[in-house]
């Protein structure tokens, strides 16, 4: 160990968490990006002029979903931004961020945007005086999962409480973009101590009920999981590469399980190649799955990789879950199964017969294609998005406190 070592060193704690140690003294905290990153963005962020934002009496306020700067409810939430920008134009800043603390970055590059993404401190600084303020707020920024802590409510500092006061009309909305990973009410409980205004907002359907409105005691409205998929050129089944592409997501059933999946799609399928898509940016993404022969969604079921597939031309394999799938009546799609245990019996099998079938193939496809354009577009999104700012709310909780009574 060298002298400066011995003074002063950084160790990783998990992939989330590390500690500075100064002279034997341990300072624990969390960083999301590199020390290098954070100060080049901070030189990129201080060139924004701030003074429309300062100037203005309003502003909407979105927090990036850290630290998965690529995947499906990240790119959603830049697809609210975006939108929230179109419908306030000029009257009403929107502006993205990251979270409190000590690392940030200007621009996400694994998907196409043009959101500039300032630091907390600069919100600070144009969230002051408001008379109104909404800040959308991802629910794993409440409580992040990997490392199963509270996040956002620690990291605020007695400034940023003594700012929340000089505003007339805080407005906090939670997005749950997953309810497997909505936080215990008891978290929630704690942005009281910034307002009151409390909602939540979800991505799908299936969770936009009364029931979630009574769990958390908070309004629920729906903004749809769109996400604007690019424009890539399908390719026909019989010029697609053999190959079959799998997401980077753990079944319940755990590793092991899936180790065993996917060595059994080797052996069974020589003649194709099994990749997992991972640390790839959306454009590529894209060409890879259009010209994929099939793709194996091992996540929540009705997510990217399973939808994304069907909009770029190919079939998708899932499991139904009930917690994301719009309705039962999806048990019944030949590539949606019940359970991982019978689409690890069945999917051999049924790729082989698809392989064979060009026009049951894109039977499939187009099933699945024309009941997403149902569900998600630019502009139910952002029908949505406007009754949400004009205050109102698919379902609202049935209790006597919520309503004063």
């Amino acid at each position: 160990m060298t002298l400066l070592q011995s003074i002063f060193s950084i160790t990783r704690i998990n992939k989330m968490q590390k500690c500075i140690t100064i002279f034997g003294l341990k300072f624990y905290y969390y960083s999301f990006w590199s020390l290098s990153e954070t100060i080049k963005s901070m030189i990129m962020q201080n060139k924004i002029n701030l003074d429309r934002y300062i100037q203005a009496k309003s502003i909407v306020v979105f927090i990036e979903i850290l630290p998965y700067r690529m995947c499906g409810g990240q790119m959603s939430l830049f697809t609210l931004c975006k939108y929230s920008k179109e419908i306030f134009g000029e009257n009403v800043p929107v502006v993205m961020t990251t979270m409190p603390g000590n690392s940030t970055y200007f621009h996400n590059d694994w998907f196409d945007n043009n959101i500039d993404i300032l630091r907390w401190e600069q919100v600070r600084k144009i969230i002051r005086n408001k008379n109104k303020v909404i800040l959308h707020i991802p629910e794993v920024c409440l409580f992040l999962p990997e490392v199963e802590k509270e996040f956002f409510c620690l990291q605020l500092k007695n400034k940023d409480y003594k700012i929340f006061k000089t505003i007339n009309n805080i407005h906090i909305n939670i997005l749950n973009q997953n309810v497997e990973l909505m936080p215990d009410s008891k978290y929630i409980d704690k942005l009281k101590s910034i307002t009151t205004n409390i909602t939540q907002s979800v991505a799908h359907s299936r969770y936009c009920t009364q029931e979630v409105a009574d769990k958390w005691k908070l309004p629920v409205t729906l903004f749809s999981g769109f996400i604007e998929v690019p424009q890539v050129k399908r390719i026909n089944l019989a010029k697609k590469e053999r190959l079959i592409l799998f997401s980077p997501d753990l079944p319940p059933q755990g590793l092991r399980f899936k180790e065993y999946f996917i060595t059994k799609l080797v052996k069974k399928l020589p003649t194709y190649s099994v990749e997992r898509i991972f640390k790839v940016k959306f454009k590529d993404y894209a060409k890879l799955t259009a010209k994929a022969s099939f793709v194996i969604s091992f996540g929540e079921g009705f997510d990217g990789y399973f939808n994304n597939s069907a909009l770029l031309g190919t079939v998708g394999f899932s499991v139904y879950n009930e917690d994301f799938f719009p309705g039962p009546e999806w048990k019944n799609y030949p590539n949606v199964y019940t359970d991982f245990d019978e689409m690890l019996e069945k999917i051999v099998g049924d790729i082989k017969k698809l392989e064979k079938n060009e026009e049951e193939y894109y039977t499939i496809v187009k099933r699945h294609e024309s009941e997403l354009k149902k569900l998600y577009s630019k502009e139910k999104t952002i029908k949505k998005l406007k009754q949400f700012y004009n205050g109102m709310y698919d379902y609202y909780p049935i209790e006597e406190n919520f309503y004063g009574n």
